[in-house]
């Protein structure tokens, strides 16, 4: 015990000089910190050198180059590759610091251009058997604007931090130390980036000790820790490692590396300074694992992202070495895809790991519910065994059926069991064990008692629901425990159960106790669920929906708020919700939700409208105990996005889904920058409310999520000249298209669509850009005003792409319809998808997609484009959704006006009569019969009505009849001779009518 103290009071820990709080783009030699850029690049040839008064060391310093003999007071045989730190005697030297060490930060944080601090951490090396030695360097570049000597005098404060860690702070005032702002604020890494570094682990044979790990407090510099000459397989390959224990880093500064943009271990060659990944660390996943016998170590296991390879660092203890650092053995084994190195930290080292002490404060509830004049007083400590393994029961796992063993001790600490594999979770609240196919017992914890513990009502409607006791561990493990009434039990027991729930990472099982009853015996209340819609008596249609649900929020010129419902990764949620009513009122719902897939109407349930399927289902049973399900999310019916504060974007936004019969769901998406950029978590947990306001009836949802986080717009790069596209031999543009499908047809005369101009978002998620497009359905024109043209050589087109560069306007030509035009339906088959139109021939071999869909809100011959389209760089054929209802598909029988197809249908549809039935008369044979008969009968009374007045038969109104029929004969030789030739008698008419044409 004595020397585990001993050891602990000796070490010297890595510490951070300095903690970046800022974006930061770190370059060869400069830096842009919080759009602020630093660049040291003038002072590559200075050298600092340092010889403190009572050392024999002279200390080599350098910037932006590395360390050369010729800058060494001696001949010296050390690599001094990437060197950027060194100390010699008069007989050797000793590298200190290498490049990849050095980082930066601000001089003054309040004056962000006053100066800025370059400094590094060196790793350790020995000194003798049982001491190592670590200095440190800090250079502070400070604004001085008329100082622009490179080699200007330095000021040096050399600091003895102890007996075996130096600090030398080098003071330079020039005009290098001036930062340049209004730069671009970089970009922070790809989030979310959440690993769990932490391991303990309890020795068997004396569980008082073990192995505390933290990955986390041994991270290098901005590039990792760097090893000396590593020779891999005996030799044959020489080369370096740098190693971050838990981070990711980009490529180290002068070397070129793989694909791969981020790694945590890259190893590079010696003599080509050529670097390949050999793997990353793995987010929100156990990477440690126990060497055969503890007292050797731990392996920590790195695995690549795309590729077969991973590395592995077989971690031992040395009790000698700073803490917090690593010393690499020289020699890598490598077989196939897998390499092993050697490594030696006192973090590895077995040292007294203390039996927590709980804090009984947290683990006592007592609460009062005023309606049911019931209090229930729990004090979980009272349960407690206090014998490192808790209370234990068998169980199965209900949505897999695998047996396990449930470990449970409320508001104390459960020891790994004995043999088992636990992930590095020690002394945790609950264990969940299941037997691994080779016979050995992993459990997983999800409650760690150092975590916060909460306790509140299961529900506030009824107090018999119990207490609910949240706990939490690592990887995102929680449990949720329900402390049920069992007054028939003795005081102080607890009954287990047989069956857990296990969705995702949540743990949820029930237990029962004497203190879980409520005082008075208080009657459990009736659940409440929402009343049961019906059909408004004026359904609104609904329109026919995009193809595209997407939704943007343009804060600015270079951020934007989006909702991919397409792209988001999760899976569909099936399972009970609690649902808040009026009045403090509350109940449950069967739910079954996903953002963007339709599932079907849950079976043994009525649905709504007779609706096939949704994106989100309410069930409940009704009080005559009918089963009823409601589509209260369908975004065929409705997705709309905006943010919840219009002046603070990064709180996050409201997402609608549209419901049958108007009652939608409201999602308050809370932006968190730590959870998942891919998906907007829903489960158990989440409530839904019942709504009723002024502005109509909803349910509404709380959940946060990464997803809705402000995003930055991609830059945009502008077209590459390339071969101009020419029509194809005997083409000739078609103006108009039609096409039927059973009694359903589309037509289209692109003279009849609108010149339309609008900016919107197009791209791929997550890489997006702000573009004005311009689009003339039929007539090439001209580009928008304001703008600079690209290809000049064009003055016309079908599609105009524009966007902003650099502050200045540019436009290029995107389609034209006389080099190639195609039409295609965009669902085979199916008339309701609607029309995509392809106009080529573009400047780079740019071509647009133009997909008319039908919306019938839309007026007219008006064109309206969706938010968002679709563009990559590298197909150059962006896509635009245009609304119109001109394309939406008409009858093609008697009745030719749009009909409506909406996704919710409110009516009964009217059944068609048998075939046998059908009547022999139709509408065409009524019609001819009208207009016959209004003819003999106009002709039988004119010709008497002549009669009668004038004594003579003829024609009725012959002139009229006359002049009307050289009116036809002039309309058609106009018509047919382009209006060149006609009647004498008309050809005044004709010049005016030419003229008007003209």
């Amino acid at each position: 015990m004595f020397l585990f103290s001993l050891f602990n009071l000796l070490s010297c820990a890595r510490q951070p000089l300095f903690q970046s709080q800022y974006p930061i783009d770190r370059d060869f030699c400069k830096v842009n910190i919080d759009g602020y850029q630093y660049s040291l690049l003038g002072m590559a040839n200075r050298v600092d050198k340092y010889k403190p008064p009572n050392e024999n060391y002279t200390y080599i310093m350098r910037i932006c180059k590395e360390i050369t003999q010729a800058d060494l007071p001696i001949n010296t045989s050390i690599d001094l590759s990437d060197a950027y730190v060194v100390r010699c005697d008069t007989k050797e030297c000793q590298v200190l610091i290498h490049e990849n060490s050095f980082d930066w930060t601000f001089y003054n944080a309040n004056d962000k251009a006053s100066g800025v601090i370059y400094h590094a951490i060196g790793e350790p090396f020995k000194i003798s058997d049982i001491s190592y030695y670590t200095f440190d360097v800090q250079y502070n570049f400070m604004c001085n604007p008329d100082s622009t000597d490179p080699d200007v005098a330095a000021r040096y404060i050399f600091s003895n931090i102890d007996t075996d860690e130096s600090l030398l702070k080098i003071m330079v005032d020039t005009a290098y130390g001036c930062g340049q702002g209004n730069q671009s604020i970089p970009t922070p890494t790809p989030n979310p980036f959440t690993p769990n570094c932490d391991y303990t682990d309890r020795y068997d044979e004396l569980m008082d000790y073990g192995i505390d790990l933290h990955l986390g407090d041994m991270n290098g510099g901005p590039y990792g820790i760097r090893s000396v000459n590593l020779s891999i397989n005996s030799g044959i390959i020489m080369g370096y490692l740098f190693y971050q224990p838990c981070e990711r880093m980009e490529c180290p500064p002068g070397y070129k590396c793989k694909s791969d943009s981020y790694s945590s271990a890259w190893f590079c060659l010696y003599d080509s300074h050529e670097c390949e990944s050999w793997g990353i660390i793995r987010n929100q996943e156990k990477f440690v694992t126990p060497q055969e016998d503890l007292l050797d170590g731990v392996n920590v296991t790195f695995t690549h992202e795309t590729e077969d390879k991973k590395m592995v660092l077989m971690l031992g203890c040395d009790r000698f070495l700073p803490k917090n650092h690593i010393d690499f053995a020289s020699k890598v084994t490598k077989s196939g895809n897998e390499a092993v190195i050697k490594g030696r930290s006192q973090n590895a080292c077995i040292v007294p790991l203390p039996d927590p002490t709980p804090k009984p404060e947290k683990c006592k509830f007592e609460a009062t519910n005023p309606t049911q004049k019931s209090t229930i007083t729990l004090n979980m400590v009272d349960y407690d065994k206090g014998d490192m393994v808790g209370w234990t029961a068998d169980v199965k796992i209900s949505s897999t059926k695998e047996n396990a063993v449930l470990y449970y001790e409320p508001c104390d600490n459960v020891f790994c069991p004995k043999g088992a594999y636990c992930e590095g979770d020690e002394d945790a609240t609950i264990y969940l064990c299941k037997l691994s196919t080779s016979g050995k017992q992993e459990c997983a914890g999800y409650g760690l008692l150092n975590n916060s513990i909460n306790m509140y009502f299961m529900s506030v409607y009824d107090i018999t629901e119990g207490v609910k006791v949240d706990y939490s561990a690592d990887l995102g493990r929680t449990a949720v425990v329900n402390w049920r009434c069992d007054s028939t039990l003795a005081s102080k027991q607890l009954r287990l159960p047989t069956e857990v729930s296990l969705y995702k990472n949540e743990l949820s099982f029930e237990v029962y106790s004497k203190d879980a009853c409520g005082s008075g015996n208080p009657t459990p209340r009736p659940e409440w669920h929402p009343p049961k819609p019906t059909i408004p008596p004026n359904p609104t249609p609904t329109p026919q929906p995009s193809v595209n649900p997407t939704d943007v929020y343009v804060i600015n010129e270079t951020h934007y708020i989006l909702t991919p419902l397409s792209n988001y990764q999760q899976d569909v949620f099936k399972g009970n919700l609690t649902i808040m009513g009026p009045s403090s009122q509350e109940g449950k719902v069967y739910a079954e939700f996903h953002p963007w897939k339709f599932i079907d109407c849950p079976a043994g349930y009525e649905c709504s409208a007779n609706q096939k399927d949704a994106n989100f289902w309410a069930c409940w049973i009704e009080d005559d105990k009918s089963k009823y399900c409601h589509a209260i999310g369908d975004t065929r019916i409705k997705n709309e996005m905006y943010p919840m504060t219009p002046s603070n974007p990064d709180r996050g936004v409201e997402l609608i889904f549209g419901g049958v019969w108007g009652l939608d769901t409201h999602f308050d998406i809370e932006c968190d920058k730590h959870e998942d950029n891919y998906s907007i978590p829903f489960d158990h947990a989440t409530v839904l409310s019942y709504s009723q306001t002024r502005n109509g009836t909803y349910f509404k949802a709380f959940l946060d999520s990464g997803a809705v986080c402000p995003r930055e717009f991609e830059p945009i790069r502008t077209p590459v000249p390339a071969a101009r596209q020419t029509p194809a031999p005997g083409y000739v543009p078609q103006y108009q298209y039609s096409k039927t499908i059973g009694d359903k047809m589309i037509s289209i005369n692109l003279g009849d669509l609108e010149t339309h101009t609008e900016i919107i978002t197009i791209g791929l998620f997550p890489h997006y850009q702000r573009n004005l497009f311009r689009y003339y359905p039929k007539t090439p024109g001209a580009a928008p005003t304001g703008y600079r043209v690209i290809d000049t050589d064009k003055t016309t087109a079908n599609v105009w792409r524009c966007f902003n560069l650099s502050g200045v306007g540019y436009c290029h030509t995107c389609g034209d319809l006389n080099i190639n035009l195609d039409y295609q339906l965009v669902k085979q088959n199916d008339l309701s998808g609607g029309l995509s139109l392809n106009y080529e021939g573009g400047y780079g071999q740019y071509e647009t997609h133009v997909q008319l869909i039908c919306n019938e809100s839309i007026k007219g011959n008006e064109v309206d484009f969706d938010d968002v389209g679709f563009f990559t760089y590298q197909m150059k054929s962006p896509i635009i959704f245009a609304h119109t209802s001109l394309i939406c598909p008409k009858s093609t029988g008697p009745t030719t006006a749009p009909t409506s197809a909406p996704i919710t249908p409110t009516t009964e549809p009217t059944i068609s009569p048998e075939p046998g039935e059908r009547s022999n008369v139709t509408g065409g044979s009524i019609f001819l019969f009208i207009v016959i008969a209004g003819l003999v009968l106009y002709l039988a009374i004119g010709v008497l009505v002549g009669f009668v007045r004038q004594g003579t038969l003829g024609f009725p109104n012959a002139d009229f009849w006359e002049e009307f029929f050289e009116c036809v004969v002039a309309a058609v030789t106009f018509i047919f001779t382009c209006g060149k030739k006609g009647p004498s008698s008309l050809m005044a008419d004709g010049q005016l009518y030419e003229k008007a044409v003209a």
